[in-house]
């Protein structure tokens, strides 16, 4: 079933999850939509408008928009840090049904919440080293090495449901200790390549995938602004060349990657 990426939203909430295997599609940037069999929908990092370009013309958007805010339907948010790219005010207040959507972030990213035109004050605190529950998901914060002190508690997320693990990066830069990561036996992994702003070059990346060593790794932040690109192929083609085993994907929006 390929996606139609008109009617996205649609799309997604049509497409049937097989049992003990998860949904993902890409938004752009490091947005990802992970959906699971019964039908749960989780967002990540959602940047569904192009308010940076009011903070600096070279933050114009280059892709098109996915999914209008509106159209959005969820029932968890997650938001790693406060950055515009990954916390968008403007697709959060756009949202509808905002008091059914359960929102986690950080303490960054929950004083974001609250200073809102229309604040959440409901949101779930989730840092790095804890784990929190909802049902049969469960989201756990990771350790990120951040660019600036203004976010020094931003997370990564690690998703699990029904024995499959995801790993979102966040934004990141290249520490070693991220090797912990390891231990959660991660099925797939979202990893930022794009190498400026402190994070994570496709080289460092790979490095990172090497230690935690993920079935399948999905690229992303190379795709947005015009001073910020990076090439996906030369990160697969790197985790080809060094034969690692890893399954490496290039994201394209409305095209589904099932696991």
């Amino acid at each position: 079933m390929v996606a139609d990426k008109n009617n996205l939203m649609d799309d997604i909430l049509n497409y049937t999850i097989p049992e003990n295997q998860i949904g993902i599609w890409w938004l752009g940037q490091s947005g990802f939509i992970i959906k699971t069999p019964n039908g749960k929908i989780t967002v990540i990092d959602a940047y569904l408008s192009n308010s940076a370009v009011n903070i600096r013309l070279d933050l114009d958007r280059l892709t098109p928009i996915p999914i209008q805010p509106e159209e959005l339907i969820c029932d968890y948010y997650i938001c790693t840090h406060n950055h515009i790219d990954h916390f968008d005010p403007e697709t959060i207040e756009r949202l509808k049904n905002k008091d059914s959507i359960t929102f986690i972030g950080p303490r960054n990213v929950v004083k974001a919440f609250q200073q809102l035109k229309d604040p959440i004050n409901n949101a779930v605190l989730l840092e790095a080293g804890e784990t929190i529950q909802f049902r049969d998901i469960s989201l756990t914060g990771t350790f990120c090495i951040p660019n600036k002190d203004a976010v020094l508690d931003s997370i990564g997320v690690i998703f699990q449901h029904r024995g499959k693990t995801i790993y979102h990066s966040g934004d990141t830069g290249y520490h070693p200790f991220l090797e912990y990561i390891e231990k959660f036996n991660i099925d797939l992994s979202m990893m930022c390549i794009n190498g400026k702003l402190g994070n994570m070059n496709y080289s460092e990346a790979y490095l990172l995938c090497k230690a935690i060593k993920p079935k399948i790794v999905i690229p992303c932040h190379f795709d947005m602004f015009v001073n910020n690109f990076e090439n996906p192929n030369l990160f697969c083609q790197l985790i080809e060349y060094k034969k690692t085993g890893i399954t490496c994907l290039i994201p394209e929006i409305g095209i589904p990657i099932i696991d």
